[in-house]
């Protein structure tokens, strides 16, 4: 029997939700971070074209929230059978975080849309729109921070400095 290629082993991996979970969730983070960064120069510099540029960045950093919270959901029992109890907590309080602050970054890259289109009939909205995005934005990466910490832990013991959350309510699968 041969030894599968690099080929067959990433494929292997990118079909399994969980790795796909932990693939793209820094595009949210990451990719929401330097957009914030690049929508506050081009606000700071009135360039249109910039914040053109930075309000798309922020629909698809934003709008990658998404496929993340789904690719996680279709992975947490499969993570949750490999972790420890700490982790399993861990994991619980990821799942709950990103269930109830999801909303945040799905707002955010509807108000980017919004900042994107409404300027084109009514000019006057582009600046308001655009600070409005800008603040949300900023909400959505403390919301994702919270969310990351709690993930972080779940398979890294070396991340973790103090006791797991007790569950807030149940996340539904979290099994003592």
């Amino acid at each position: 029997m041969t030894e599968p290629g690099i080929f067959e082993l990433f494929w292997k991996h990118l079909i399994q939700s969980e790795h796909l979970h932990v693939l793209l969730n820094p595009l949210p983070i990451y990719g929401l971070a330097v957009s914030v960064m690049a929508l506050a120069m081009a606000a700071g510099l009135r360039s249109r074209k910039a914040q053109i540029t930075a309000l798309a960045m922020i629909l698809l950093s934003a709008g990658s929230a998404w496929p993340v919270v789904e690719f996680g959901e279709k992975g947490f029992d499969r993570v949750q059978a490999m972790s420890d109890v700490d982790g399993i907590r861990w994991l619980d309080a990821h799942a709950q975080r990103a269930t109830r602050l999801k909303w945040i970054y799905y707002l955010a890259a509807a108000l980017a849309a919004l900042a994107l289109s409404v300027p084109l009939k009514f000019p006057k909205t582009a600046m308001p729109l655009v600070l409005a995005t800008l603040f949300l934005s900023i909400a959505a990466l403390g919301a994702g921070a919270w969310i990351a910490y709690a993930g972080g832990q779940i398979r890294h013991k070396e991340f973790r400095t103090g006791l797991p959350p007790e569950a807030e309510g149940g996340y539904g699968k979290m099994r003592d």
